[in-house]
């Protein structure tokens, strides 16, 4: 489309030329290729190297389609997929395609599936006993907890199913229409050390059943920060890192109170290195923490159900 207008000074015509946006038009068909009626789909970004797909770019609630048909305009010229989301089934993908500017894009299905099952139990490590109310959490794949991990994740978000449910009374747990794919599980309730288990592999139409999961009451780190007169050091950071660099999961952080006392319950067993840094320590200066942390180290071994406490000295005498 053409549209002109008057430049306010000069006077001359200015033409602009307008596109449209692309459209998609397709289909949503169950397991057996039988149309749905109701469901929602969602336009996303992608991309040919990963099956993490990206934003949502439109989105349509569609109710009573005739022969499951749906359409989605206002899509910026890009490569995307299309996700429905119906009542008992898991959500699922189109295969990946081009939407170009002005133009409609056809023929695009996505046929639902009912997902993988993923089972299990949760118990005492110690005792055998099943433990009620731990929660459950599915994540992407290799997950890392930490900001930073967290931000690229937010910036390209995960076709698998996120999510979260308690075990019973008899520790047991079951998801149900779990979108087919690698995932991490995530096994945390107070008092225990959290359990982190990758590549779980779920199936469409298939349960996936983890062997037993036993939470360990983990270690107790106590002890205090001083500086190098022997003072005590309220407010400073206290580290716990992983020994192995290719042991991302296990860091702990905490401060100490008014006394300079820390406290890092439940600890996984294993090596670690223990060390401190004074409150605003690197303020103006990073090299001050770099020395804290140096000075401070302490290389620790923990058992479960172990008790420890440490002195972390830092800082050099007046």
């Amino acid at each position: 489309r053409v549209k002109i207008l008057k430049h306010s000074k000069t006077g001359k015509d200015v033409v602009l030329e307008l596109f449209e946006k692309a459209t998609v038009v397709g289909q949503v068909l169950d397991p057996s290729g039988k149309p749905l009626s109701r469901f929602t789909v969602k336009a996303r970004t992608a991309n040919e190297l990963s099956k993490a797909f990206g934003a949502v770019m439109a989105q349509r609630n569609v109710k009573d389609s005739k022969d499951g048909v749906f359409e989605l305009s206002g899509l910026p010229e890009g490569s995307f997929v299309i996700e429905a989301i119906a009542e008992g089934y898991a959500a699922s993908f189109s295969e990946r395609f081009d939407a170009t500017q002005g133009l409609a894009t056809t023929d695009i299905v996505v046929r639902m599936t009912l997902g993988g099952e993923l089972r299990g139990q949760v118990v005492d490590a110690g005792t055998g006993a099943p433990i009620a109310g731990a929660e459950v959490a599915t994540l992407d794949n290799n997950f890392i907890e930490g900001d930073l991990f967290e931000l690229f994740s937010a910036l390209e978000p995960t076709a698998l199913t996120k999510a979260t449910l308690f075990t019973d009374s008899e520790g047991r747990f079951a998801l149900e229409r779990m979108t087919p794919g690698e995932y991490q599980v995530q096994i945390k309730v107070r008092g225990y050390s959290t359990i982190l288990t990758n590549d779980v592999v779920l199936v469409d139409g298939q349960v996936t059943e983890l062997p037993l999961q036993r939470l360990g009451k983990g270690a107790r780190i106590t002890g205090v920060v001083l500086s190098a007169d022997n003072q005590a050091l309220a407010g400073a950071t206290v580290n716990l890192t992983p020994a192995d660099p290719s042991e991302v999961q296990g860091h702990r952080q905490t401060r100490t109170d008014g006394e300079g006392r820390f406290l890092i319950d439940n600890a996984r067993p294993g090596n670690y290195e223990l060390s401190a840094m004074r409150p605003n320590s690197g303020l103006g200066n990073p090299f001050e923490a770099i020395g804290d942390l140096q000075q401070s180290r302490m290389d620790v071994t923990v058992e479960d159900s172990g008790s420890y406490d440490f002195k972390l000295r830092l800082g050099r005498p007046n």
